[in-house]
């Protein structure tokens, strides 16, 4: 911490540091913690954009950039899980968030597809979506799109939907005994494109466990430093500098390591 989302106060988990997708907001949102670290979280272009020009306008090497276009119920779990990142381990917020999405599953039911651009669906989806009644799911990660019903969903240790005021048919039955249970408010569908629309992100694994993982494997391994900051990261480039990263000696990290 800090993570800054800039989303809706009402698309993150609660206590979570957030700001809608301009300028100014984010400047606020920035000044609120200004002796350290700060990486801003965005999901979608607007937010990217505004992102990228906060940092810019600020000129300061403290501020980094991450960005991971997700669904919103998906987002949520990603921006709790980038909470639990050390002050001094923020570089690593890219490589915790992948792991989010490879321990999570993610679904959505939709009544049309005319309007979806991702993942793309086929031409006989298109004509099957003006059938009254129509229902297609989309599985979010193996990026495709089929009609019928949703499956049953692989039990986990938390649940997160949103969906349209106007149910879907066949609505998918939520994996039994599932804790953590979170429904977001309603949108307007954007991603999905769908008047009718569930959207459902189950969560498979702790994310203290995700968090711990990758904070053992930072002080462990020979984790990438930025050449230019020298802080630890992972993947391509350093969040903060946007230059690419370099094998370096291991850091130490661990009095930043989650219990």
């Amino acid at each position: 911490m800090p993570v800054i989302a800039v989303a809706p106060t009402d698309r993150v988990p609660s206590g979570t540091p957030s700001c809608e997708a301009d300028t100014e907001s984010i400047l606020a949102a920035i000044a609120q913690f200004p002796t350290v670290d700060v990486v801003l979280l965005s999901a979608d272009d607007e937010a990217r954009r505004a992102a990228r020009s906060a940092r810019l306008s600020l000129g300061q090497g403290r501020i980094g950039l991450a960005h991971h276009d997700e669904p919103v119920t998906e987002f949520f779990v990603m921006a709790a899980a980038a909470q639990l990142l050390p002050g001094n381990a923020l570089g690593l917020v890219d490589a915790v968030l992948d792991d989010v999405r490879r321990s999570t599953t993610t679904i959505a039911q939709l009544s049309s597809v005319s309007s979806l651009e991702r993942p793309t669906p086929s031409v006989a989806q298109h004509v099957a979506g003006l059938v009254p009644g129509a229902r297609f799911v989309v599985d979010w990660r193996a990026g495709t799109v089929r009609q019928g019903d949703a499956p049953d969903l692989p039990p986990g240790v938390a649940v997160v939907t949103a969906g349209s005021d106007k149910a879907v048919p066949g609505e998918v039955a939520l994996p039994p005994g599932t804790p953590g249970l979170m429904e977001l408010a309603s949108d307007d569908g954007g991603r999905w494109g769908s008047s009718r629309w569930r959207e459902t992100t189950v969560l498979h694994v702790t994310l203290e466990e995700i968090v711990s993982t990758a904070l053992q494997s930072a002080g462990s391994a020979r984790q990438p430093r930025c050449p230019s900051c020298q802080r630890v990261g992972a993947g391509r480039l350093c969040v903060f500098c946007q230059v690419g990263l370099s094998s370096q000696s291991p850091i130490d990290i661990s009095n930043g390591a989650v219990a």
